[in-house]
């Protein structure tokens, strides 16, 4: 009887604290995405996760949040159906790669709920993510790098 839980008790999470991997595998094939660069900046980074077939997906949040926060280190990891289907439905502004969701919310241990957003600090290191549907979220999620590297020393 208790074996239809069975995968509610191997499912790792990705904990805050944890370093972002160096390297991820975007796809099935074996393409492999470098991401050191990524994730140990200046000021630190968001990674979003999304899809072209995704209704939640407002691309233009984040490119709102990058045009008002553009200290940060930008990355979108975008599930699409083709190249073609990627050209009509998004204008991101933010360096994009494609990928399964399914192939790196695996490597990431988190659901693969889109869209999604994690928040990485200057050392690599994991310090928020989840998901949202507009900017007061997304800045929400992102606060502990806007008050760091935009408010600091403000009264």
């Amino acid at each position: 009887m208790e074996n239809h839980r069975k995968f509610l008790k191997t499912l790792e999470e990705y904990t805050f604290g944890n370093y972002f991997p160096d390297s991820l595998e975007l796809k099935i094939d074996g393409e492999i995405l470098i991401t050191e660069g990524i994730s140990h900046t200046e000021y630190g980074s968001l990674i979003f996760l999304g899809g072209t077939n995704c209704e939640a997906c407002d691309f233009d949040i984040i490119n709102e949040f990058y045009q008002k926060y553009s200290r940060f280190n930008f990355l979108m990891l975008l599930y699409t159906p083709s190249q073609q289907h990627m050209t009509h439905t998004t204008k991101l502004e933010i360096p994009t790669k494609i990928c399964s969701i399914k192939n790196v919310s695996k490597q990431l241990n988190y659901n693969g709920i889109i869209p999604w957003v994690f928040v990485i600090n200057s050392m690599g290191q994991i310090i928020a993510g989840g998901l949202f549907n507009d900017m007061e979220t997304l800045e929400a999620i992102a606060w502990p790098l806007i008050r760091v590297h935009y408010l600091e020393g403000v009264k």
